[in-house]
């Protein structure tokens, strides 16, 4: 049998499917994405995130809005506590293509999060309540798949450091210094 009337019919309109698809994702220049995640002591979500993909199809900037809840537990102490908070990012995307593939990404933020503690096992019960504030910096990796020509699904690792101050409810303050790492998945809209 002889394939090559069949491929020389089927190379073109594969090529020009290939290239109405790339057309397709570089024509929607912004996203919206919804998600949630977990990290070592709790949870993340909602996720609300908007993206504004730049001229180049490889460079993204966007805003994001997220909610946590942590439970911290060493037998001693025990700390619960959740909060939000949202961040400026930029993303880039290594195949060039917008909103698809690999990228990574960084950012910078602001913080909240209201916790109550105890100490279950000292010689007197010791409760108490308080609000940490700050900032936080974050590098993000991830990689979105297209699915159809406007959704996309974005697995991606968050890790950063954060710094700030905490007051509880008997006035004392402290500094805060840590760093944290979380899996996150977000579904999203491209237009």
């Amino acid at each position: 049998m002889n394939l090559k009337p069949v491929t020389k019919a089927l190379l073109p309109a594969a090529l020009l499917i290939m290239a109405g698809e790339c057309s397709a994702q570089s024509a929607a220049t912004n996203a919206i994405g919804v998600g949630g995640g977990v990290h070592p002591e709790g949870s993340v979500g909602p996720i609300v995130e908007y993206e504004h993909l730049l001229n180049n199809d490889s460079f993204s900037l966007g805003v994001r809005y997220l909610k946590y809840d942590y439970t911290y537990d060493d037998d001693d102490y025990h700390e619960k506590g959740s909060g939000g908070g949202g961040e400026i990012f930029g993303q880039y995307y290594f195949c060039r293509e917008g909103f698809k593939g690999p990228y990574v990404g960084a950012g910078i933020g602001r913080y909240s999060v209201d916790w109550d503690w105890h100490k279950p096992w000292s010689s007197y019960a010791t409760y108490g309540s308080g609000t940490t504030k700050g900032t936080e910096a974050s590098a993000r990796f991830g990689w979105k798949f297209p699915f159809g020509n406007r959704f996309y699904v974005d697995p991606a690792v968050q890790i950063g450091n954060f710094f700030g101050s905490s007051k509880d409810d008997t006035g004392e303050e402290e500094d805060n210094l840590g760093a944290y790492a979380a899996l996150v998945v977000t579904l999203g809209f491209k237009f």
